[in-house]
């Protein structure tokens, strides 16, 4: 009986197995196949939402104040500012989503407009917290 050694899938090392009694090559490969795309699927990763932009919102840069409360001032005497943040909020069947964008999209997705955004789960940080949200990679327009 041959043994054989499989590929690893994410970095999961599917073991060696004896080709059972009865069993050809053709067949235990089709069974080793299956298996790798088992796994691949309980470790899949992947979230997409279609939905319609029905809201832009741009939040004003607010002043970068040092540790006593005092605005910082930079070397131009300019005052120094966080950067402005970009919001759209997505309606789509059953509820409502708002995302932070960066300025790219922000300047190239228009309201009224229907879109599918990819992307997956991750952690968030958010007001000092972690949170389990979704990460938005792509958007293609519908």
């Amino acid at each position: 009986m041959a043994k054989e050694k499989v590929a690893a899938v994410n970095n999961v090392e599917l073991k060696n197995y004896d080709i059972p009694a009865g069993c050809d090559e053709k067949m235990y490969q089709q069974i080793m196949e299956q298996m790798k795309a088992h796994q691949r699927l309980q470790r899949k990763n992947n979230v997409e939402l279609a939905g319609e932009v029905v809201e832009k919102r741009e939040t004003e840069p607010k002043p970068i104040m040092d540790k006593d409360g005092n605005p910082v001032i930079d070397e131009n005497g300019q005052l120094k500012t966080y950067p402005a943040n970009y919001f759209i909020k997505i309606a789509f069947n059953g509820g409502e989503k708002e995302i932070k964008v960066d300025s790219k999209w922000y300047s190239d997705i228009e309201l009224n407009e229907m879109y599918l955004f990819t992307g997956r789960l991750g952690l968030v940080k958010s007001f000092g917290k972690e949170t389990i949200d979704v990460i938005f990679q792509n958007y293609t327009l519908l």
